[in-house]
């Protein structure tokens, strides 16, 4: 499974004959206007906020999760990001991506998190 699926899988959305398939609507409602309604082509969690927003608030209504963000003074391009949850475990992330952009360090940060959660909540 890739991160992209792994991060449609958290989101529910479902890979079916036209595509995937986003039976919830989680998503902003500019990712419906944008596309064939409820049903992706491509999943884009990487590569727009749109996509990646809704995962950020999906999490952060988890219980005991905190999440921050500090984007680089320095750098645009820099982003060190934190998710912890403290339910039955602390997972803490810290990524800095120099050679990719905000979202990518992002995404990365929260591809971690969905991957560690899944694995404690089994």
């Amino acid at each position: 499974m890739t991160d992209r699926e792994i991060v449609a899988e958290f989101m529910g959305i479902e890979k079916c004959i036209h595509g995937w398939y986003d039976r919830d609507m989680l998503l902003q409602q500019e990712v419906y206007n944008a596309g064939n309604g409820s049903i992706h082509e491509k999943l884009m969690f990487d590569e727009s906020w749109d996509w990646l927003m809704p995962v950020i608030a999906k999490i952060s209504k988890i219980d005991d999760v905190w999440i921050q963000i500090i984007p680089s003074e320095i750098s645009q391009k820099t982003a060190w990001v934190t998710i912890e949850h403290n339910v039955s475990y602390t997972e803490k992330l810290y990524v800095s991506e120099h050679n990719n952009s905000l979202i990518v360090a992002i995404y990365k940060a929260v591809v971690k998190f969905i991957k560690r959660y899944n694995e404690n909540k089994e």
